[in-house]
């Protein structure tokens, strides 16, 4: 994951990244802010009220981050890198388990035969990036769906 993290971080620009500019951004936070800060004024219950906005502010450059899943398909479409096999569902998967492993040190549901797959999917993803990136066609040896020989780039079929 590290890998394909660092793949779309240091090839797609800021404007690929964001959902919006930051300066349009920048108008709805402003919006947002005020509403939060309405609904943590009638709260008086909240003991640090500053410190509360204060973090809530800092989270709301998230909302206009796009995820990780539509960050790996922008790239994947401006390389022109094959994904063929590897589906949406499959992706998610794998980015949910490692959301988990990173934020909360563990795989939700210890079953380490679905970890190997997701395992497997990010591992062939990056594979069939650098595969795009040297350029290669041929044989290549994959983990995905099972240890095989796999044609690069992947055979369509019609």
């Amino acid at each position: 994951m590290t890998v394909l993290e660092n793949l779309i971080s240091s090839n797609l620009d800021e404007c690929d990244t964001l959902i919006q500019s930051d300066k349009n951004f920048q108008k709805h936070r402003s919006v947002l802010r005020k509403v939060i800060k309405a609904c943590i004024d009638k709260r008086p219950e909240d003991n640090d009220q500053n410190a509360t906005l204060k973090d809530m502010n800092e989270k709301l450059a998230d909302l206009n981050r796009r995820s990780l899943l539509q960050k790996l398909k922008i790239l994947a479409d401006r390389w022109q890198v094959p994904l063929d096999g590897i589906n949406d569902e499959k992706l998610q998967d794998a980015i949910k388990a490692r959301n988990s492993i990173v934020h909360t040190g563990q795989y939700p549901n210890h079953n380490e035969s679905k970890l190997w797959v997701h395992f497997t999917v990010i591992h062939e993803v990056v594979t069939r990036f650098l595969l795009t990136a040297l350029g290669y066609q041929g044989k290549y040896l994959s983990h995905f769906g099972g240890l095989h020989d796999a044609d690069f780039p992947p055979l369509k079929i019609s």
